[in-house]
């Protein structure tokens, strides 16, 4: 049996992140990377056809972006190449304090499973000092591994964390952690090449956010927050083509999004999703939470439609903060925790992203 104890996530510009970075506007960027002789792009494209009005920046980002704007040299390597994301690090032992309740629950730590799209420069070392500043296992020796995965990471988290959890007889924590960095993408942030018709070439630093997830994985239910226990977790291959690719260009990372496949690819794998939801709870009737990743609002409020879904049970978030990789999980996850904890209904976590060569598609159940 695995439980999940709590799940908190810190984003840049709201409550817990406020300090830490700040929501830009989609038609700034924008208005920063047209190309200046274009007088048929639309800045505000991003905000109405696909419903993101803003997005999560870390400040360590934004300052990043600002002077390489500034180099007139136009030498954007030295920004590119700069991953280690240092707001990124504090956000990750805010977000390592609040998962955890008490001194106890740090000390049960047994391993440390990291779900990230873009590994930095000295990533180990990044979520070593991140632990010793939260005090987790402190002198003890945390088992790492590195999921580099999209915003299906979580599926594999749970899947790794269940053989872990089956071994010891006694109570243990398994912490499962998540980045959503742009720093590599610096170089493509801050050049001036967006048009209206490449959008497959600047949509990527546009609509992604930054932020933090950190989840505490158990084989015992929680004594002080109520837990959630997984019930159910099936995985369906949606595509075996990427929908996302990045490319290295005189030394800078390019992220290219195929706009309109990324949105075919959406729908049929929230289609199986939903399938999988309501093979689990029955009816939405019997579901306190749908957790859907967002990809962006305008499809996630399609798929609301198109399945009948009562939408006060969907929390939607990427309107504000943008499409939050890997980290947008737990950001579902801990939404649920507010909502759902004290209820005996289900919660479903529905999940889609890129694998190493397609795409899959997954659907985790919870009960409380």
């Amino acid at each position: 049996m695995i439980y999940l104890k709590s799940c908190v996530s810190v984003i840049p510009g709201l409550e817990k992140g406020i300090k830490y970075g700040e929501l830009v506007p989609t038609n700034t960027i924008l208005e920063q990377m047209r190309i200046l002789d274009d007088d048929k792009f639309d800045t505000d494209f991003v905000a109405n056809r696909l419903g993101i009005k803003s997005v999560a920046r870390s400040s360590f980002t934004l300052d990043l972006m600002k002077k390489s704007r500034e180099d007139s040299r136009r030498n954007k390597k030295q920004y590119s190449l700069c991953h280690e994301n240092d707001s990124l690090k504090e956000m990750l032992v805010a977000a390592m304090n609040l998962a955890f309740p008490d001194v106890e629950e740090k000390n049960k730590v047994i391993a440390h499973i990291h779900i990230t799209g873009t590994a930095m420069v000295n990533h180990g070392h990044f979520l070593g000092e991140a632990r010793k500043a939260a005090g987790i296992a402190e002198g003890r020796y945390i088992p790492t591994q590195f999921l580099i995965k999209g915003c299906s990471g979580i599926y594999d988290a749970f899947l790794i964390s269940e053989g872990m959890i089956s071994r010891p007889r006694k109570p243990v924590n398994i912490l499962v952690t998540s980045d959503s960095n742009l720093t590599p993408f610096i170089g493509q942030a801050t050049k001036r090449h967006a048009r209206a018709d490449n959008i497959n070439e600047w949509l990527y630093p546009v609509i992604f956010a930054e932020g933090i997830g950190c989840a505490v994985l158990s084989n015992e239910s929680g004594k002080i927050f109520p837990s959630m226990r997984l019930d159910y977790n099936k995985v369906d291959i949606v595509t075996e083509d990427n929908r996302v690719r990045a490319e290295t260009i005189d030394n800078e990372v390019f992220c290219y999004i195929d706009a309109k496949g990324v949105s075919a690819t959406y729908q049929k794998g929230m289609d199986l999703n939903i399938g999988r939801a309501i093979e689990y709870a029955g009816s939405f009737s019997n579901i306190d939470a749908m957790l859907l990743h967002e990809s962006n609002p305008m499809l996630l409020e399609a798929v609301i439609k198109n399945h009948n879904i009562p939408k006060d049970l969907v929390p939607m978030f990427s309107d504000r903060i943008g499409t939050l990789g890997p980290v947008s999980a737990f950001q579902l996850l801990e939404e649920a925790f507010k909502r759902c904890t004290t209820s005996k209904k289900k919660i479903v976590l529905n999940v889609i992203g890129e694998l190493f060569s397609g795409v899959n598609s997954g659907c985790i159940g919870f009960s409380t």
